[in-house]
């Protein structure tokens, strides 16, 4: 997998991370990597697309440890960098860093948090 950058080097460009991970076999083996990308109006932004069932397949502990690999690897190299794992399907997230950067991941199977909180009433969705 991609976690580092060469000893020689102390800085890469974002497209050689992109392109680095879009060519890492053992990631997309294991990991079920598919697409990486920096978004177009969100540069920060790595976008690293997986297919959920070879996704939730690894355990989770190495999915934990390849989430802090690319966001540590993209943080280093970009500016208040931001990492989004998703599936490839449903563009839904499947990790969550906390503000340490330190990874939670979720199986792509897990039910989706309610758009309403369990407080609220019906008369408090009516109002504007």
């Amino acid at each position: 997998m991609l976690t580092s950058p060469p000893a020689a080097a102390h800085w890469l460009r974002p497209e050689e991370i992109v392109a680095g991970l879009n060519h890492d076999a053992a990631a997309a083996e294991h990991l079920g990597v598919v697409h990486a990308y920096s978004d177009r109006n969100l540069k920060r932004l790595l976008v690293i697309t997986v297919d959920a069932k070879r996704w939730d397949a690894s355990p989770a502990e190495r999915r934990v440890q390849a989430a802090e690999e690319w966001l540590q690897l993209w943080r280093h190299n970009v500016a208040e960098g931001i990492v989004a794992v998703v599936d490839s399907q449903t563009q839904r997230a499947l990790v969550h860093f906390d503000a340490s950067g330190h990874a939670h991941v979720t199986a792509s199977t897990a039910p989706r948090a309610s758009a309403v909180s369990p407080t609220d009433t019906p008369s408090d969705a009516a109002q504007p």
